[in-house]
């Protein structure tokens, strides 16, 4: 049987102890949902500093008390890559926020870009953000993440901060070299691609100097070229999948995993 696995508040901690009341959100879910019965293991990140390992040793009508076995420090994943997703339709945005958090992705900043079919009113961010971080923190329970994916507020395009990142790509439908957009036939295979060839030229080279990464991906329409080209010239490196014209939450879900995979790759040359 899985071990249940939550956030939770630092302040519910004392001394050896973890209480959980009615207001926390994990006692309904425990006690009604899971209906947990005293002795059974239960685990905790406090999303700052430990892990924790307990036993539930007493339900009450209002409280759970749990008693903690053993705690480790939480590491942070390094590199710590962050995405920058552009407004897409609903259950796409949501899909991608799912996976790309189980997957390990460190924080999603959604973005306001020209071609997004998706306009949030501004009486209506904070709530979708809500429903967001809660999407996250559910993904990240279900994976047992150390650390909750974080939702950032949304911002514009034209604000996006490559420079904060060692590396920043962002993912187009074009093939750009430099600035310029270039025509490539299509072949049945990526024997060919030089943009793959650059991609894999600096994991080769930088691998060991890389703490942060982002990455921005489009919304349904793609990107407008001025943007393209506006986030090239800040230092962001283009990337293209060539053959296949990927949907929206289907190319930051696919990058996020090969660029993850990479980096468990050359951790172990």
């Amino acid at each position: 049987m899985t071990i249940p696995y939550f956030f939770i508040n630092k302040s519910a901690i004392t001394n050896n102890k973890i209480i959980i009341d009615k207001s926390d959100s994990n006692y309904k879910h425990l006690v009604t949902v899971l209906r947990v019965k005293k002795g059974e293991k239960i685990i905790f990140s406090d999303n700052k500093s430990f892990k924790y390992f307990g036993l539930i040793d007493k339900i009450q009508g209002n409280s759970l008390e749990i008693i903690i076995n053993k705690k480790i420090p939480l590491v942070k994943n390094i590199p710590k890559i962050s995405l920058y997703q552009c407004l897409i339709k609903k259950e796409a945005m949501e899909l991608v926020i799912q996976k790309t958090a189980e997957i390990g992705v460190e924080d999603i900043t959604p973005v306001f870009s020209k071609r997004s079919v998706v306009i949030i009113n501004k009486n209506e961010i904070l709530k979708k953000i809500n429903r967001w971080q809660l999407i996250a923190i559910n993904a990240s329970m279900q994976c047992k993440r150390d650390f909750i994916c974080n939702i950032n507020m949304p911002k514009n395009i034209n604000l996006v901060d490559v420079s904060s990142y060692d590396i920043f790509f962002i993912l187009t439908e074009e093939i750009y070299f430099g600035m310029n957009k270039i025509k490539v036939k299509k072949t049945s295979g990526n024997k060919n691609n030089k943009n793959l060839d650059i991609f894999f030229n600096i994991f080769n080279k930088n691998f060991k100097s890389i703490k942060k990464v982002g990455f921005i991906t489009g919304p349904e329409g793609g990107f407008e070229e001025n943007e393209v080209k506006d986030l090239i010239r800040k230092g962001a490196v283009p990337f293209n999948f060539t053959n296949n014209i990927l949907r929206s939450e289907t190319a930051s879900i696919y990058f996020l995993s090969v660029i993850d995979f990479l980096f468990q790759y050359y951790e172990r040359l």
